[in-house]
């Protein structure tokens, strides 16, 4: 659907879904809304949410007011597993509640990064029988409703950056974090075949008493990575025990080169760095789930790291496969999405 002002999203039973109006010159294209209702109340970071979660994709992005609809069991179901966190008004109190934050999830480079607004009025709809949650979003993405914490702070754990390097023959894991709630500490897992994660390893947090808005850094080495597919992956462990998960990660080990694929999911590029100890000549190809090729470059590789660049757009979202090879032993495959 095209819009450019007010437009409300059904479901197939005729459900309100959600409400966009446009800012006044913004052109969103055609949007897709989607709204996954969850059995039970989830956390993230420690922080429970409310279990009915939006997603809203327009063509264009750009500002907007939107409305989000809530049934009455939504916010009971909030209130009998939410913990320590403050109660989200029902129908039966016969009140309205300023205490609900809203966190949008964008994905950047590969990792999710959550900003909060609110304090946000819920407002009970008598005739449609829901509550209307109400605000200002300078983007879209997906859309999380919790009660505020004391500073106002998004869901979970920010992870700037996460990068796994070969260093000799262990593998070096490097992490940011912009911010932190009640965090305990983190899991590092490793796995070689991308699935079935081991813990190798545990990270106690910096931030003090688990929580911090400034950036903190990590490091932690593998010292006994295998020979071929390495990946791994981060579990932020909240004070509550809940876990987050970060992307994954991936080292290759031959017996001279390294290759690293980021980021996955992309969307517009595709990083490939490919570290070798002898120059060479080597062919990159990206091919589709039929075996099709959809792009490939020769390059020469140096000594050392080499960075490659994959333009994605005019790609299919979808499943992808890249292979790279160089006549000499170096023969890697590797999957990624494109969003």
């Amino acid at each position: 659907m095209t819009m450019d002002a007010t437009t409300s999203y059904y479901d197939a039973s005729c459900n309100l879904i959600a409400t966009v109006n446009a800012n006044a010159g913004v052109l969103l294209d055609t949007v897709i809304s989607c709204v996954t209702v969850l059995p039970t109340t989830q956390t993230i970071g420690g922080q429970p949410y409310v279990p009915r979660v939006y997603e809203i994709t327009p063509t264009t992005n750009g500002p907007a007011v939107v409305t989000l609809y809530y049934t009455d069991a939504d916010f009971a179901g909030y209130n009998a597993n939410n913990g320590t966190f403050d109660d989200i008004a029902t129908n039966a109190s016969g009140a309205t509640t300023a205490s609900i934050c809203i966190t949008r999830v964008d994905t950047v480079n590969g990792v999710a990064v959550g900003t909060a607004s609110g304090p946000h009025i819920a407002t009970w709809n008598a005739v449609g029988g829901y509550w209307e949650v109400s605000f200002p979003t300078p983007g879209f993405s997906v859309f999380y409703c919790h009660t505020c914490n004391p500073n106002m702070e998004a869901l979970g754990i920010e992870l700037l950056k996460f990068t796994a390097t070969k260093v000799s023959n262990t593998s070096l894991l490097q992490w940011i974090t912009s911010k932190e709630v009640n965090n305990k500490h983190f899991n590092v897992m490793h796995s070689i075949t991308g699935t079935n994660f081991e813990q190798v390893g545990i990270v106690s947090t910096k931030a003090i008493n688990g929580n911090s808005s400034s950036p903190l850094n990590y490091t932690y080495v593998h010292s006994n990575p295998i020979l071929g597919k390495n990946y791994y992956q981060l579990e932020a462990v909240a004070t509550d025990g809940s876990i987050d998960k970060s992307e994954i990660r991936e080292v290759y080990f031959t017996e001279g080169s390294v290759v690293t694929i980021y980021p996955n999911p992309a969307v517009s590029e595709l990083h490939v760095d490919v570290n070798v100890t002898k120059a060479t000549q080597a062919t990159i190809k990206v091919l589709d789930a039929t075996g099709r090729l959809i792009r490939i470059i020769e390059t020469e590789l140096v000594k050392g790291l080499n960075s490659n660049t994959i333009e994605l757009s005019g790609i299919a979202s979808g499943v992808y496969m890249v292979q790279i090879t160089d006549g000499k032993g170096l023969n890697y495959s590797q999957q990624f999405k494109k969003n």
